[in-house]
């Protein structure tokens, strides 16, 4: 095949086409589809599996006999075509020593010696660095991860601030530094160095600052390295359960039975992964981890994937800053911190920064590391320590007396937030997980009759479902509620007469039945309620009614967009990236859009807004259900309500306290660089001489203290450059 480039009308010398098929045409891609179609069936067979990517030909044999006969196949396959191979770009691989030994025969293909078939034990293939044997070898990973430090060394020295540099670390660093990593295990040093250099680009070269913390609590935007290439696995798995499940539950399993010591590919990597920081297997899908968390890799969506990876994470941090003071015998909130330091402006956060990541370093620290302080403080000259500089020291006693109720949380009731100010969690949070994700939906035999009376005959079935939620702000305290109410008015040409008869009054009206109650398992959430009832009503109804048309009355926009996209799945399929996939499945399963109908009601209305009969009537219908979801949560076990209102006035203390100490320890640390500037400048004024004698001479308008010795000098000996 040759192509002819056209320029003005006219066209130029030929160019031959290796690839078989014309560039720049736009029948091109149909040609290359076609071809590699037909590369896939011209050697698909039960023992050999070919693959192709564009112009990119592979297969795998199980034995040599096999990849000769395929190679043979190949060769006669591109002669008919007239087209070429890159023997450059082409090579064997076997995953034993054998059969790599074998391949190396397939050179007598070519008796001229011109041609020399190349075996390697790796290859990087679409950026991604692909082993054929048990070496452990990063290769092209440990590189990007070398360019990833340097581009945070870089970002370092950008006039941003840390909001804006996290957001660039978690979408421009971390996914270009961190490709194909989650196919080999990394080592720790390489975590430890990526998480110093994020640490060094969002509060500078501060030793003693904490890179877990950093990576943590100074930005929602941001994610640890380590727990960003976790995130990237396990969503990975899900996209692949959604696309190939087969494939996905093979890879499941191998990580699940995984006990070798060393690692050779993704799935060891994926186990190893997970028992660093606390996760195990259940089953192959299931996974259990620290504070009652628990993920479904072939149910969950990636967002809540995420979402719960990272709320866990909190865990593994309290882990591996253990050793340091301040840290609370209780669970840690991190999140929490990150929302209320995030709540503050660009510039109190570079304030606050320090402080929260336990950089901020006292006299008593650089004792540490330099002979040349005696550890006392710059401000008062007495022995320094994060105690004195909060409670103690004279100079800052107009601070403390403006701050006198947040000093009071540091030194009475949270002494560790003196070190570090970082939120503790509920104690009882890791209960009210488990309380959840043990819950399922009722059983729609014990609820779900036949209405009684005239209608010996059932034509038609009338539901109206709503749910509800308290605390719906607070993740580690929410329950979520959801109630079907059955209407079995018959006619509607009744409801005028019945609303008559019972003043309008939902609780009055008996043809409006609640049938079901119950509180929703897993994720807590308004949304996900609403769906429950709507499951338990279409589960029911089609199990023990079949033939009947059902109507269901909601007032929930996100309840008929799932319904929407399932009537469209023929066409489009149900995407795994939406949330409450477990129910979404399930009420696909039954739905049937020839007998079931959806109708959208507004919500929270009164009966003097309604425009006719039939309007009122739905509205009585949506207040009722209503009504039956926010019982349905007060029905819950008084305990787990109990630690649930205790969990929600836990956090906005906790809350309340930060906001408070935050707002100290900035007019603390404004004061404290307005003093030292204000040294800084007076020691400008002091110009002694090493024997103590005063210069002569003065240059400028700068005036000298009264002569005396450089070592009595305590001001001077402290601020000496």
């Amino acid at each position: 095949m040759s192509r002819y480039p056209q320029i003005v009308g006219s066209l130029g010398t030929s160019v031959g086409s290796t690839c078989g098929i014309p560039e720049g045409d736009s029948c091109s891609v149909l040609g290359m589809v076609i071809l590699s179609g037909t590369f896939y069936y011209k050697l698909a067979s039960p023992r050999l599996l070919p693959y192709a990517y564009a112009d990119n030909w592979s297969w795998l044999a199980k034995s040599f006999r096999e990849q000769f006969q395929a190679m043979l196949t190949i060769f006669n396959f591109i002669a008919s075509l007239r087209m070429n191979i890159d023997y450059t770009k082409s090579w064997a691989w076997g995953a034993t020593k054998s059969f790599r030994a074998q391949c190396q025969h397939l050179n007598a293909l070519f008796p001229n010696g011109e041609i020399q078939f190349e075996v390697r034990d790796s290859a990087k293939d679409l950026g991604i660095e692909i082993h054929f044997n048990k070496q452990t070898k990063l290769g092209s990973i440990a590189e990007r991860i070398q360019d990833g430090i340097a581009r945070c060394d870089r970002l370092r020295w950008v006039p941003c601030d840390i909001s804006q540099k996290s957001t660039t670390i978690q979408a421009g660093i971390w996914p270009a530094a961190l490709h194909s990593a989650d196919t080999q295990l990394v080592g720790n040093s390489h975590w430890r160095t990526l998480r110093r250099a994020a640490t060094r680009a969002l509060v500078g070269c501060h030793r003693n600052a904490s890179s877990y913390l950093a990576c943590t609590v100074l930005s929602t935007k941001i994610q640890d390295p380590l727990l960003y290439n976790v995130c990237q696995m396990l969503r990975a798995l899900r996209r692949c359960a959604f696309l190939f499940p087969n494939v996905a539950e093979e890879n499941a399993k191998f990580a699940f039975d995984f006990e070798e010591k060393t690692v050779y590919g993704p799935g060891g990597a994926l186990k190893k992964y997970l028992t660093k920081i606390g996760w195990h297997f259940a089953t192959h899908g299931v996974l259990h981890g620290p504070g009652g968390h628990q993920i479904d890799v072939f149910v969950d969506s990636p967002k809540d994937i995420q979402k719960t990876l990272t709320s866990a994470w909190t865990y593994y941090v309290k882990q591996q800053i253990n050793h340091r003071k301040g840290i609370s015998t209780n669970d840690l909130d991190l999140n929490l911190t990150a929302k209320v330091y995030g709540s503050f402006t660009s510039v109190e956060q570079n304030i606050l920064a320090l402080n929260l990541t336990g950089g901020f370093q006292t006299g008593a620290v650089k004792t540490i590391w330099t002979d040349d302080n005696d550890g006392t403080c710059p401000f008062c000259f007495k022995q320094d320590g994060r105690h004195h500089r909060l409670v103690e020291c004279t100079r800052f006693e107009e601070v403390r007396t403006r701050h006198q109720e947040a000093l009071d949380i540091p030194t009475t009731q949270r002494k560790d937030w003196i070190y570090l100010p970082i939120a503790a969690k509920f104690q009882y949070d890791e209960i009210l997980k488990l309380a959840h994700n043990n819950r399922t939906l009722p059983n729609h035999h014990d609820y779900l009759s036949p209405p009684e009376g005239e209608n010996s005959v059932l034509k038609f079935l009338k539901f109206f479902s709503d749910g509800s939620c308290i605390h719906p702000t607070n993740d580690n305290a929410k329950i979520a509620g959801w109630a079907v109410v059955q209407d079995t008015s018959h006619l509607p040409e009744n409801h005028s007469q019945i609303i008559q008869e019972t003043h309008g009054i939902p609780q009055k009206i008996p043809q409006l039945q609640c049938i079901a109650t119950g509180v929703v398992n897993k994720k807590q959430s308004a949304a996900r309620a609403e769906l429950s009832a709507v499951v338990f009503t279409c589960e029911g109804a089609t199990a023990r009614f079949p033939e009947i048309p059902m109507e269901i009355y909601t007032d929930a926009q996100y309840v008929c967009n799932v319904i929407m996209a399932i009537q469209k799945s023929s066409c489009m399929p149900l995407h795994h990236k939406m949330s409450s996939f477990d129910l979404v499945k399930r009420l696909c399963s039954c739905w049937d859009e020839n007998k079931h109908k959806i109708i959208k009601v507004k919500a929270h209305r009164t009966l003097q807004e309604a425009s006719n009969t039939e309007d009122m009537w739905q509205i009585l219908g949506n207040s009722c259900a209503d009504m039956a979801a926010s019982s349905a949560i007060t029905r819950e076990s008084p305990e787990v309500l109990q630690a649930a209102k205790q969990a929600d006035d836990f956090s906005k203390q906790e809350r309340q306290k930060m906001m408070a100490v935050f707002r100290f320890l900035i007019d603390l640390n404004l004061q404290q660089m307005k003093c030292l500037q204000e040294n800084q400048q007076s020691n400008l004024l002091h110009l002694h001489s090493v024997d103590g004698s005063v210069p002569s001479k003065i240059s400028g308008s700068m005036s000298v203290c009264e002569p005396f010795n450089l070592a009595k000098c305590r001001f001077c000996h402290m601020m000496r450059p």
